[in-house]
């Protein structure tokens, strides 16, 4: 999965660093939805769920951005 970078307020070092978000492929999802007549749908949420917290380069603590 590509990463980002986007700078996020870290609650443990108590300013704004830069952090790796995982970024998801919507269209890629989207186009298995419409294929499969939906049935790629719970596949999609569940992968959205999972998709794990952006990590800070600086303290190595995952945070909700």
């Amino acid at each position: 999965m590509p990463t980002a970078q986007r700078m996020i307020y870290c609650s443990h070092e108590k300013r704004k660093t830069v952090h790796l978000v995982q970024k998801r492929n919507g269209i890629f999802h989207l186009i298995l939805t419409v294929i499969t007549g939906g049935l790629w749908l719970p596949i999609w949420l569940y992968a959205s769920i999972t998709t794990s917290r952006p990590e800070c380069t600086v303290c190595g603590k995952k945070n909700w951005g």
